[in-house]
């Protein structure tokens, strides 16, 4: 019989730390707490999606597994019959013990060479139906087998944990945005496949913005090609983006295209150079130009902004840099999360 203290201790738990751990800390500090309620050695927590018989990862976090789990079962995954219990029966927890686990040659090689010796795994399906959020949780072979009423526990603690893992992403987007510091700037967590897990609603705006034919919900297809590209950003005929890296989550970063955006990369630095109270030679002596290169750029630089001197240039300039450096994003989220937590 499920232990509803312990069901409802877990639950309000979660919701405490979806409050106050950080978007990438969230799921490893709630398995640890799951883990007082149902005793296991490792788990994986993640999102991935159906590709024929096949599946495709969007993002995970291995828990006290090392570094060698997802690279050995991107080679297997063909073989998880773990994963494909829970495709076929979501919102059920699917039991795997020693045997049933070494009858899957490929799913034996994967937990055997990882000490696993039984998994209860429960996945939930996304709003979308493409991809599901899935959990397993492991013990090794001299660990006690999962007992009936811990794997019903599982099954019925799995859509809080999920519902949880929401509310941690949509209250942590605004510690973001508070990092950022532009009001014109719209954000959304994505997967490393560019699904969006949770985007304001400035940002679909934004989409409209730079495709007005396209009715979709998730990324317009451009945006996803560049996405999958590696490149940090992009610029578009009305939109620029920035992408950054959360963990195994990422951040789009969007806002309509302003003439600062027309500079090239070296009248964005003198720009920025000059603006800040550098001075014409300090500028030349350290991009080792001439002082009258200087110059040149920035009367090219005033004529493409349409200012008429410095502090006009300055207020653009701040208007749109919205182009953090990943570390620096990092470093001021992390200091406006610990504030709000």
């Amino acid at each position: 019989m499920i232990n509803l203290e312990a069901f409802s201790d877990a639950v309000l738990d979660f919701q405490v730390i979806a409050q106050e751990r950080a978007v990438d800390q969230f799921q490893e500090a709630a398995l640890g707490s799951l883990q007082k309620v149902i005793p296991f050695d490792s788990a994986w927590w993640g999102i991935m999606s159906p590709k024929g018989e096949s599946f495709d990862l969007h993002a995970s976090v291995p828990y006290a597994l090392p570094d060698t789990w997802v690279p050995m079962w991107e080679a297997l995954k063909r073989e998880d019959a773990v994963a494909q219990a829970v495709r076929q029966q979501p919102r059920t927890t699917a039991y795997f013990d020693a045997s049933r686990l070494a009858s899957v040659p490929g799913l034996h090689t994967l937990t055997s060479e990882h000490g696993i010796g039984q998994a209860l795994c429960t996945s939930i399906y996304l709003p979308s139906d493409r991809a599901f959020v899935f959990l397993s949780l492991y013990r090794s072979f001299r660990s006690q087998a999962f007992a009936p009423d811990e794997r019903e526990l599982n099954q019925y603690l799995m859509p809080h944990l999920c519902s949880s893992w929401t509310t941690n992403r949509l209250f942590q987007m605004e510690c973001i945005k508070a990092s950022v510091a532009q009001k014109h700037v719209a954000l959304a967590l994505v997967d490393r496949h560019g699904h969006i897990l949770n985007a304001e609603p400035q940002f679909q705006a934004f989409m409209q913005i730079e495709w007005p034919s396209e009715q979709c919900q998730g990324l317009p297809t451009p945006m996803v090609e560049w996405f999958r590209s590696g490149d940090e950003g992009t610029r578009l005929s009305r939109i620029v983006a920035r992408r950054y890296v959360l963990g195994d989550l990422r951040l789009i970063a969007v806002r309509e295209l302003t003439s600062v955006d027309m500079l090239s990369t070296r009248e964005t630095q003198i720009a920025r150079a000059f603006s800040q109270g550098v001075s014409y030679k300090e500028i030349a002596r350290n991009m080792d130009i001439a002082p009258a290169t200087v110059r040149h750029h920035l009367r090219a630089i005033y004529t493409k902004l349409e200012v008429g001197d410095k502090a006009e240039m300055a207020s653009l300039l701040h208007e749109s840099d919205f182009f953090l450096e990943n570390d620096d994003l990092l470093r001021r989220y992390r200091s406006m999360q610990r504030k709000a937590a």
